[in-house]
């Protein structure tokens, strides 16, 4: 829809859910691995790694596309979403 010669764009409830669940997904998967290190070595092992990197790449850009939709990756809702796909609640 275009309003005084500017587009209007309207994102779905259901588009909304989708971008948190799927940053929520990553983000829990990257703090599962940071868990998992039992020292700082490990925890460097892991940031050699290339799956780490790449989920770890998802989750920020997720994490970028809640912030432009104004959704803080702090909220109550993403924050509950990660701890659903957590293994470690």
């Amino acid at each position: 829809m275009i309003t005084n010669n500017k587009p209007e764009f309207k994102i779905s409830y259901n588009t909304m859910m989708n971008i948190i669940g799927a940053y929520a997904d990553v983000k829990a998967f990257c703090l599962d691995r940071e868990k998992e290190c039992a020292n700082e070595e490990e925890y460097w092992d892991l940031e050699d790694s290339p799956n780490y990197n790449y989920y770890r790449g998802k989750a920020e850009m997720a994490e970028s596309l809640l912030r432009v939709c104004g959704i803080s990756p702090e909220s109550n809702i993403v924050q509950n979403k990660i701890k659903e796909y957590s293994q470690y609640k």
